[in-house]
């Protein structure tokens, strides 16, 4: 953060009479993962309310390898909530080609990113980013007040898997409601 500031003294007359300046400078840090999950619409509230007749959510999956040396391959594995229809499933956008998407047996999506070669953040910051983005359509028959929620797991090479947030939409049949007004 590079600030500078001027203040000019004025007489009486609007004449200047004084001019100070001052100059700072300060760093500022902020944590923030980098390897994050969200969802549009993202709803109303810590349970995201979205109307029932809701078609289709749009989910972002973001990965950046913070580590020290270049990630070879990356594989994004997301368990899809049993209340989103995996046939529906249609790939929207990519910072990188991958070079496979499967929905297994189980209902968990595998998108993997092989030969990416993503640089660590430390040599290039923006190179070392990635996303993907893809949508689902709510399955048939979904009730008042279901909840889907959906976590992502992101592997860079053999280490660990970075577990995302968990994003949670809960579909309400606003028909249900009336506002009611007491004193």
């Amino acid at each position: 953060l590079n600030t500078d500031v001027s203040v000019m003294r004025m007489d009486e007359f609007d004449q200047v009479t004084d001019t100070f300046s001052d100059a700072w400078m300060r760093v500022v840090a902020c944590a923030y993962d980098p390897n994050d999950k969200s969802v549009i619409p993202k709803g109303t509230g810590a349970q995201g309310v979205v109307d029932i007749a809701t078609d289709h959510f749009d989910y972002t999956i973001r990965f950046q390898n913070t580590g020290n040396a270049p990630a070879e391959n990356v594989m994004l594995r997301d368990v899809l909530d049993g209340d989103l229809d995996p046939t529906s499933f249609e790939i929207l956008a990519y910072s990188h080609e991958p070079s496979s998407i499967a929905i297994e047996p189980d209902g968990e999506l595998v998108i993997r990113f092989n030969g990416i070669q993503l640089p660590d953040s430390g040599t290039d910051q923006l190179g070392s980013q990635g996303s993907v983005r893809f949508r689902l359509k709510i399955a048939e028959g979904a009730q008042h007040e279901t909840v889907v929620a959906n976590t992502a797991r992101i592997h860079f090479d053999l280490n660990a898997p970075v577990i995302t947030n968990t994003v949670v939409n809960t579909l309400v049949d606003c028909s249900l409601h009336s506002a009611v007004i007491t004193l």
